[in-house]
């Protein structure tokens, strides 16, 4: 268990899940597969992977909506702050040793847009997939 910093001390807290979260749906093909390939990258050991199938997530962090975790990617970072769809990709991005000499295009307003866009298309294709097999075309039951 770790102490969280917050706005300020006396809203410090004691969390189950060790900070960085990222939160993933395990009943998504695509987002396993990410969180696999994640979790084999180098520096990704502290991170905490969460589905967001499990209920204990959610009255830890009673400000995450459950509903919003199964439309897009969140992250809940060392100080407690949760980013979610293309800001979660942004810190995800910064964090990869390999995009580090690419650093200043990703922190410039058409480097953000692009990877919002990116991260549209990625989600979009997602929920496609969750909606029906991608090989049988049979719908999918949904949460």
């Amino acid at each position: 268990m770790i102490f969280m910093s917050q706005i300020d001390e006396s809203e410090k807290k004691d969390y189950s899940f060790p900070l960085p979260i990222i939160l993933y749906d395990r009943e998504c093909h695509l987002c396993v597969r990410f969180m696999n390939s994640f979790k084999r990258m180098p520096n990704t050991s502290d991170y905490s992977f969460i589905p967001i199938q499990n209920e204990e997530i959610f009255s830890t962090f009673p400000q995450l909506n459950r509903e919003e975790c199964f439309e897009t990617l969140h992250l809940i970072d060392e100080n407690g702050k949760i980013l979610k769809a293309g800001e979660a990709t942004s810190f995800l991005i910064e964090k990869f040793p390999m995009v580090d000499k690419f650093k200043w295009l990703i922190e410039k307003d058409m480097g953000k847009k692009t990877i919002s866009i990116f991260y549209d298309v990625v989600n979009k294709y997602r929920k496609a997939i969750k909606k029906s097999c991608p090989k049988c075309g049979k719908p999918r039951l949904s949460p």
